[in-house]
């Protein structure tokens, strides 16, 4: 106790406080128990309030924390890692009697360089920290007269998880980037992390993700796919829950989508409703679009590309379009997709369901409806196949738009005649003339084949190729990144990465975003609710006498989770003494056995509809019925 003591106050001595854990969850334990203390479900299965209820706490001991005036200038509170997640962060917590500005310095500034808006209570976020070390960070207080206060805050960080280890390695540098934070996410990259331009991963989400790995949105925050909590599909399950998160780690919103979503989104407007890629889930996989409402969560509109178009020789396998990319253009309401499968660009009006134009090789669609809907090449051009992450750039004017699209150049998936064989991807930059309906090639970018995933990025004077999943890997390297002068052409910096990878972006915090308390309800969002209501006097379980399969149970907020192997459990049934229910999963069936169907996660059944009564939970399996002996409570 001594030695602690001792060690306490030399920190103090210094001017702060370090957070050694105990404290500080006194005040999130404290924040958590806030609430009238009822509960409307009562069972003796696991209970998790769910991501956003447990960033709020956190959150709000934070503000309890400043409530009390005890951090200042002289002596400020160091909250490690807050939300969790994310180790590389960290929170600076103190008032001040009069409002002063801060500005706060990362080393050499190029990660962390920001000044905070004039206040008393401060809240200062910091983010790109070391891994397994000492890191000094600089503060300044400032008013209207200049720099009043200076301190150095130093906070040591944990080692990298092992996976994480040696995960990107220079293979060029000759000039400083334009990118100098770069964060990798999805493939088989299992944490999300964001490394600088000496190689060195300075931040990291410990949390897997799926395949598709994080949506950008505005704000610094991004929506995370679970890979846990997913719905039955044709092929790959598709995620079920979506949480809309930032980089410091805070979960605001959680979105429960009952047929789940995959590969894409991103938000209509900022702040706005989030469009985003599903399954029409009727024989087909990954060809609808949809429109999530922010606020409720609901699904305010589907559009399946299959009634875009109807009338064409494709419908012949279960994943025909395999979109990839959406985006919505708000000035024209207007949406760009990208198919893969039909190594095709389309611009749909979004409100009037109709097709405006395709970007395809001039064959593929000939003799079909929509061959006038193609756009007509004009000078020399190349085609895409199999492309992903197809969007418009700043800059674009009415009639005329600059498209960037990662070309990965392969066609296995649905081979043509017209294919050339070229053994290279391309990042590609295509101008599109609207009116008369034909495009250009305007510059190239020549790279190492990548099969599938991958996108491009265009900054003032460079093209950058992320290329996700190397079809031969370099040197054990399964992933790429190569900088090229926008000129030129020339590669200025190239770095691989040892895991492939979904996409790679520049790092998009918001350090003002981050500074502002959270302001919103933490409840699970649930677009519909599909429980099929059986009454007692139609619904009599008659269970098999052979053993259950094993199947386990758990609540997420108000949601059951029910987990076991894809498509083990075709249906849910709640049966209570004087209502049931049934959540049905038997619409879809496994067609890449081999590829999923060894997948164990947890399909979720929404119980916020159910009324009041003490429900048994049954299962049918493999055409039988068990009964699982568990039991939950809805409270009057």
């Amino acid at each position: 106790m001594y030695w602690k003591s001792f060690l306490r106050n030399m920190w103090e001595k210094k001017g702060y406080d370090v957070y050694t854990g105990e404290e500080f969850d006194h005040w999130v334990k404290k924040s958590s128990r806030d609430g009238d203390g009822t509960k409307r479900i009562r069972t003796d299965l696991g209970q998790d309030e769910g991501s956003a209820f447990h960033s709020n706490a956190i959150d709000h001991a934070v503000e309890r924390i400043l409530d009390t005036g005890r951090y200042t200038e002289k002596k400020m509170f160091v909250v490690k890692n807050p939300f969790r997640i994310a180790p590389l962060t960290a929170l600076i917590l103190f008032v001040t009697e009069v409002p002063y500005s801060v500005h706060i310095t990362l080393e050499d500034g190029k990660i962390l360089d920001e000044r905070s808006e004039m206040g008393t209570r401060h809240r200062i976020p910091v983010y790109g920290l070391r891994a397994g070390q000492e890191n000094r960070i600089h503060l300044e207080l400032w008013n209207e007269s200049g720099c009043w206060y200076e301190k150095e805050i130093r906070i040591t960080t944990g080692a990298l998880p092992r996976c994480l280890e040696e995960q990107v390695q220079i293979r060029k540098k000759k000039r400083e980037s334009e990118i100098p934070f770069t964060i990798v996410f999805g493939g088989s990259t299992k944490y999300p992390y964001a490394f600088d331009e000496e190689g060195e991963i300075r931040y990291y989400i410990k949390l897997k993700t799926k395949t598709f790995g994080v949506y950008r949105l505005s704000e610094g925050r991004f929506l995370y796919l679970s890979p846990e909590v997913e719905v039955p599909s044709f092929s790959n399950p598709h995620s079920a829950l979506a949480k809309e998160m930032d980089l410091m780690g805070r979960v605001y919103r959680e979105y429960l989508i009952s047929d789940g979503i995959h590969h894409d989104g991103s938000e209509m407007t900022p702040g706005g409703n989030i469009i985003t890629l599903s399954s029409s889930m009727d024989q087909y996989v990954e060809d609808t679009v949809i429109e999530i409402d922010r606020k409720t969560g609901k699904v305010v509109k589907r559009l399946f590309l299959g009634d875009i178009l109807s009338d064409h020789p494709y419908f012949d396998y279960f994943d025909w379009a395999h979109l990839n990319t959406v985006s919505y253009q708000p000035e024209e309401k207007t949406i760009l997709v990208c198919a893969r499968n039909l190594h095709s660009v389309f611009k749909i009006d979004w409100e009037k369901e109709e097709l405006i134009w395709i970007l395809c090789d001039t064959g593929f669609w000939k003799g079909t409806p929509y061959e006038d809907k193609v756009l007509m090449p004009q000078g020399e051009i190349a085609f895409c196949y199999q492309p992903h992450a197809a969007y418009f750039l700043p800059g674009s004017v009415e009639g005329r738009k600059r498209l960037i699209i990662y070309d990965n150049h392969w066609h296995k998936r649905r081979p043509v005649e017209s294919f050339d064989q070229d053994k290279k991807s391309y990042v590609r930059i295509y101008e599109i003339d609207e009116n008369n309906k034909t495009v250009s090639l305007q510059n190239s970018y020549r790279t190492t084949k990548s099969k599938i995933r991958s996108n491009g990025i265009e900054t003032k004077r460079r093209i950058f190729a992320m290329s996700g999943s190397l079809v031969k890997n370099i040197d054990g390297y399964q992933g790429r990144i190569t900088e090229f002068d926008k000129k030129t052409g020339k590669v200025v910096n190239d770095y691989l990465t040892k895991s492939d990878f979904y996409r790679a972006y520049p790092f998009f915090a918001d350090f003002h975003a981050f500074s502002r308390p959270m302001e919103i309800n933490p409840e699970i969002l649930v677009d519909r609710s599909e429980l099929d209501d059986y009454s007692n006097n139609d619904f009599e379980p008659v269970p098999s006498e052979a053993d259950a399969p094993e199947v386990g149970f758990q609540f997420y907020g108000d949601n059951l989770l029910v987990t076991g192997t894809d498509h083990l459990v075709q249906k849910i049934i709640l049966h209570g003494k004087r209502h049931s229910y049934v959540k049905d999963y038997s619409h879809t069936e496994q067609n890449m056995a081999a590829v999923f169907g060894n997948m164990v996660y947890s399909m979720p059944v929404p119980t916020s509809v159910l009324l009041p009564d003490h429900y048994q939970i049954y299962i049918q399996s493999g055409g039988s019925l068990y009964d699982t002996k568990k039991t939950f409570q809805i409270a009057g």
